[in-house]
């Protein structure tokens, strides 16, 4: 039973906050150790299992309703269980599907090729050696094919260290070094690199445009760039995480991980959806993008909200922090979103409703 308190949530204009309810769609999302799968109504989650112990984002295979994702139970023990697991939603069946080395994990980016039975992920290979300074890492793109169980890595250019976004479908991937922003397709050439300072660090994000070369560059401010033209516009306002709607018009953005806006390309309009009230201390490393469902009608969110321990009573091996998190859910169509308070880092939607499918 969840025991964790509701987030207070200030909404936007025309927005309220509702109690949880059932929607057409199947959510999944993984805090304190666990990967959960539920109606959206939050009220029967399933526990998939635990999540390990390397941050790592989930992916869903709609045509084989199976979650995926990089899974090891501790850094010091990969050599006993390391590798990308399969989830069956129908049965509830955990699989190693593609063990790796222990030297090998998929941090960062695991991404399903849509209508192809391949994974893309970030491969990270430890290559250190004793008798040479410091720490070596090899960083590859890894196809891994879902029907005949093969793995092919891919070398990526110097300098591809961060995957900031991914589309498959459109074939291209941005990555983030010590060179700046590089612009890559699946087979790891270069396309585009993007050195200049003013772009940022590469933590605040970014994302393809659905139907236009653009893609959009999070930071202070947010930035748009159309690599054809070799042109940046700089947008009025500063934002991370962007995403695009299906139809390219509209935008969402964070400032941090407590609240989410939308802006309308057309319009130059922006709105607040949610924040978090009395949010002293926000913070940008628990932000993540919004995860649209299917049909484009409902976001899904984690939501953070920090705040510090009095320092009289801290001890030393204590965290001088508190954070309290939900997972916050949309209806861009009602304006009405409800969460489930408790830990959460990752989400993903996983497919139909079984209430939406039941005669």
């Amino acid at each position: 039973m969840n025991h964790s308190r509701k987030l207070p949530l200030r909404t936007g204009r025309n927005w309220n906050e509702v109690g949880p309810r059932s929607t057409e769609w199947r959510i999944a999302w993984e805090g304190n150790g666990v990967i959960s799968t539920a109606e959206t109504d939050f009220k029967h989650p399933a526990n998939r299992g635990p999540s390990g112990a390397v941050d790592s984002p989930l992916t869903f295979d709609p045509e084989r309703n199976r979650l995926h994702r990089y899974y090891c139970p501790s850094l010091s023990s990969r050599d006993r269980s390391n590798g990308i697991i399969s989830i069956d939603l129908e049965s509830g069946t955990r699989d190693m599907t593609f063990p790796l080395h222990p030297l090998r994990m998929v941090p960062w980016m695991l991404s399903k090729v849509p209508e192809h039975p391949l994974l893309i992920g970030l491969v990270v290979t430890d290559s250190t050696r004793p008798e040479r300074p410091g720490i070596v890492l090899q960083h590859q793109l890894g196809l891994f094919h879902l029907d005949e169980n093969k793995s092919l890595y891919r070398n990526l250019p110097a300098g591809c260290q961060h995957p900031v976004t991914i589309s498959p479908r459109q074939d291209r991937i941005v990555f983030h070094g010590p060179d700046g922003y590089q612009l890559l397709n699946l087979k790891g050439r270069r396309q585009l690199l993007l050195t200049d300072a003013v772009w940022g660090d590469g933590n605040a994000g970014a994302a393809f445009h659905p139907t236009r070369p653009v893609f959009a560059v999070g930071g202070s401010p947010l930035a748009l760039y159309d690599p054809i033209h070799r042109q940046r516009t700089s947008l009025s306002f500063a934002g991370r995480c962007p995403v695009w709607t299906s139809d390219g018009r509209c935008m969402f953005f964070s400032t941090s991980s407590s609240d989410l806006h939308l802006y309308d390309s057309e319009t130059g309009g922006r709105e607040e959806i949610l924040s978090i009230l009395a949010n002293r201390y926000p913070e940008t490393k628990k932000s993540r993008p919004v995860q649209l469902s299917p049909d484009g009608r409902y976001f899904a969110l984690p939501v953070t909200r920090r705040s510090p321990y009095h320092a009289e009573s801290v001890r030393p091996d204590q965290p001088l922090w508190s954070e309290n998190q939900s997972l916050v859910i949309g209806d861009l169509e009602r304006r009405e979103i409800w969460q489930l308070p408790g830990p959460v880092d990752q989400c993903c939607w996983v497919g139909i409703s079984k209430k939406k499918t039941e005669p």
